[in-house]
């Protein structure tokens, strides 16, 4: 069975959260030739991602801060800061509270009753019409 979105644009990027982001990009450009295609710092300048480029591919790679000991999951939402707040409100646990990164998306971390931890990301990519959850990424410790 396939679920289909009315006005959804179908949007997958590959995604790993690593320990130690500047040593693991470090190694990622120069042991494999991987180049930056986009950087993203948090207010403080501290970088929290990348998108490298790896011959055809294209990966993000992010800052596992403690929180990503497992797989995480990366949706796109129409507004980060009230989705968090609503996650919250229905009985998730808050690991990173919403915070808007340099490149202006804001992001916001909870898991849930099941256990699942969410990355909560709200920016002009990969949406939909109704710019609802159109896009997911998994993420994997590194």
């Amino acid at each position: 069975m396939s679920l289909q979105m009315p006005g959804l644009t179908p949007c997958v990027e590959y995604a790993i959260a690593v320990e130690a982001l500047p040593q693991s990009l470090a190694f990622m450009l120069n042991v494999l030739g991987a180049d930056i295609v986009r950087r993203e710092d948090d207010a403080s300048g501290r970088m929290r991602q990348a998108e490298i480029r790896l011959g055809h591919s294209q990966l993000v790679v992010r800052d596992a801060d403690g929180i990503a000991a497992r797989p995480v999951l990366q949706v796109k939402v129409r507004d980060a800061g009230r989705t968090f707040a609503r996650a919250v409100a229905g009985g998730a646990t808050p690991l990173r509270a919403p915070l808007t990164m340099s490149g202006g998306e804001r992001c916001a971390v909870v898991q849930d009753t099941g256990g699942v931890i969410w990355h909560l990301a709200s920016s002009a990519g990969c949406r939909g019409r109704s710019g609802d959850l159109p896009a997911a990424r998994i993420m994997m410790a590194g």
